[in-house]
This record gives C-alpha cells, structure tokens and sequence, in this order.
C-alpha cells in the first residue's frame, strides 16, 4: 500500500500498459520491418473507376430522388466509421452515416439549366477518432426535358397579296429552347401547304414564299392555307432521337389582285365585216352575240358588256336603236322609230363594243373594245313615180 492509500498495482498500470504497447511497437518494426500501424484513410470508391481524392462524378440533371449517386469507402479504420456531408453547395444530396451510401435528397435542386455542378465536402470519422475528408464536385449532365417555344404566340394570322413574289417574307417566328445543350431549333412545315408554295428559313426563323400563288383559272390556287409548323430542337446536335418539339400554326389569307384583262371569245355570227347584214327598217329581234371571258378569280373575272359607240356610217348617233345585255352580250334591235334605219341615208351601223371585268374598287377595272359593222339592206319599199316636171311622157303598147 503506498503512502497515499492508493494500491501500487493501480499506480503501476498505466506503466504496464505503455511498456507492452512500445513491446509491440518494437516487435512489428523487427518481425515486419517498413510497416506502421494502419491509419484511417480513403479508399477507392464506387463507381470503381472513380480514385479518390481528385475525382468528379457526371450525373443526369433531374435525377430521382433516393437514387445512388456514389458510394465513399475508407481502410485503415479503428472500430466504427462514421460518413457525413461537411458542407455543401446545395441540399442535394444525402449520405448513409454508417454505409457511404451518396443518394439524391432533392431532384429539383438538379438543375443544369441553373447550376453546372455542385462540390461536396465529404469527411469521415473512426472512433479511435481520426478523420479525413475530401472534396467531390458532381458535374451535372443535361436533359432534353425542355421543348421548344415560341415567343409570344403559337397561332399567327397573315394577309398576303396574290402579287407577291417569291422570297417574300410571310411570317416571323422567334423559337427558342432553354435546354443548356439544345443549341439551335430546326422547323420544319408538316401540314397545309398541298401545293408546296411556302419553306421555312431556319437562317432567320422565317416562313417565305417558295412559289407564285395564282388563284386565277386555269391554275384556282386556294386563298386560304394553314400551316402547322413543327420546332424540334438540336439536343447535342442532333434533331431526332431524343429531340422534343413544338407545333405552331400560321394562317395565311391571299388577296386576290386583278391582273388580267378580260379576252374576246367567239361571236355570233362569227366576227368579220360585216359580222351580218339586216334588213332597213328592222323592227326587233337579235342582230349578233359578243362573248368574252376573264381569267381572274372571283369577281375580278365576272365580264360585263355595254356600247362604247353606236353611229351610222355618217358618224350620226344610232345608240337609241340597239341595245346590248350586260352579262349576256346580245345585242337587239330596240322599238325606238328615230332615227330611222334607212338605207337610203345610210349604208351600215358601227357598233363599238366593250367588255369590262368586275372589280369591288372601280378604279382597278380593266376593259377590252371590238368594233363590229352591221351593213343595212336595202328594201324594195316605195312604189314608182311619174316625175310631172317633164311635163311630156311616151306611151307605147305592144
């Protein structure tokens, strides 16, 4: 018993257990020369190819949550190793204290249109304690999950003349995609244009004129399109597979312009001067039929007729005789008496006819004119007369 009452086994044993600690110390460095204890320390993690401690992890943006991101390992531990997530620049990620185990906490956190990667201060603990630690950044991959859009609207409405030209420029579009990896949006005119008259410029997003609209016969191209419009963006530079896309709608009305004259068809009687000859005096009836078309859709191509000029011969007026129907072209004899049809003042009626389409704005109509003869003939109508001027007639009998 030592002086102090405190037994001199107890006060030895802190002694005898350094002493055998340095025994053994000293016997590893005889039996296993170069050798140390183990020491806590980094081991090769899962993914495999992953060597720590300089490593990146790629992972998909949006990736589920719970799903296993990487899986940290130590060697050289005493007793029990606890994992944890020291610091990060996100709430992302968790960890499994006890297995390493990195899953996924928060997949909206996974944004690569917002954030490229996130760094992760990974530290372990044993129980001896000694630590260590590491820095993961986890590159964030992206995902085609956005499709393109239009700017302000997916339905445009457009008004086109039929005059214009090629190249014309119809509509233009703004698409885009937010996608980090969509880096450019190829559309393409899927429906609508049977007749092939637009294409889509993907230099400047804009739809133009590939062909002339010609609503007029014998060509009758519609006034009315609708196009649908389909937007794929060019996900890692390529616009199928995994593209997404969008459809938009362009509506293009055509204003029909009247770009053509009306044309002379056949007459009746055919056309030749004179087209006919009547008998002076003619009360009624059907002298001759003008006929004439217009190519031009719609109104633009109703043909009208009417008289420029009706004269004799003499040049005296003769319109109050005839008459002439405005969508038919016949032309009659009126009950007007005055002037008279006389052949023996004159010797044929010419008639000036005009035809003129039907535009809504007059100023815009076009006219053709053909002149057409009509000689008189001559009617045995008086009786013969003695002349009493002569004053002296002779007289024979046989």
């Amino acid at each position: 018993m030592a002086p102090n009452g405190v037994s001199d086994r107890s006060a030895r044993l802190p002694r005898l257990i350094m002493i055998r600690i340095l025994l053994l110390v000293a016997m590893q460095a005889t039996l296993f020369p170069g050798t140390a204890f183990a020491q806590l320390a980094w081991d090769t993690f899962s993914p495999a190819q992953q060597t720590y401690p300089t490593a990146t992890v790629t992972i998909d943006e949006n990736m589920a949550a719970t799903t296993t991101v990487l899986t940290i390992t130590t060697t050289g531990a005493t007793g029990t190793v606890t994992y944890s997530i020291a610091s990060s620049t996100t709430a992302a990620f968790t960890i499994g204290a006890s297995t390493g185990v990195i899953t996924v906490n928060d997949a909206s956190l996974l944004d690569r249109e917002a954030i490229s990667f996130i760094d992760l201060v990974l530290q372990a603990v044993d129980t001896s304690p000694a630590t260590v630690s590491t820095t993961v950044r986890i590159d964030l991959k992206d995902v085609n999950e956005i499709a393109p859009t239009f700017s302000s609207t997916s339905t445009y409405s457009v008004t086109i003349s039929e005059s214009a030209t090629v190249g014309t420029t119809i509509q233009a579009l703004t698409v885009t995609d937010t996608d980090s990896a969509a880096t450019n949006v190829a559309c393409t005119i899927s429906s609508g244009d049977p007749d092939g008259k637009f294409q889509f410029r993907s230099d400047n997003q804009t739809i133009e004129l590939k062909a002339a609209i010609e609503p007029d016969s014998p060509t009758n191209n519609s006034l009315t399109y609708t196009l649908t419009i389909v937007c794929y963006d060019n996900f890692n530079g390529v616009y199928s597979g995994g593209s997404l896309a969008s459809t938009g709608t362009v509506s293009v009305s055509v204003t029909p312009v009247n770009d053509n004259s009306p044309t002379w068809g056949t007459f009746t009687p055919a056309l030749a001067t004179p087209i006919t000859t009547i008998d002076e005096n003619l009360a009624s009836g059907t002298i001759f039929t003008a006929a004439a078309s217009d190519v031009d859709y719609g109104t633009d191509g109703v043909v009208t007729f009417s008289f420029s000029t009706v004269k004799f011969n003499t040049g005296a007026d003769a319109s109050a005789l005839f008459t002439i129907g405005s969508s038919s072209g016949v032309v009659s004899r009126t009950a007007a008496t005055t002037p008279a049809l006389d052949r023996e003042t004159y010797s044929h009626v010419e008639f000036v006819v005009l035809a003129m389409d039907s535009p809504t704005v007059t100023a815009d109509r076009l006219t053709i004119t053909q002149t057409v003869q009509v000689n008189l003939k001559d009617v045995n109508e008086f009786t013969p007369v003695f002349d009493p001027s002569t004053g002296l007639y002779n007289v024979s009998f046989s």
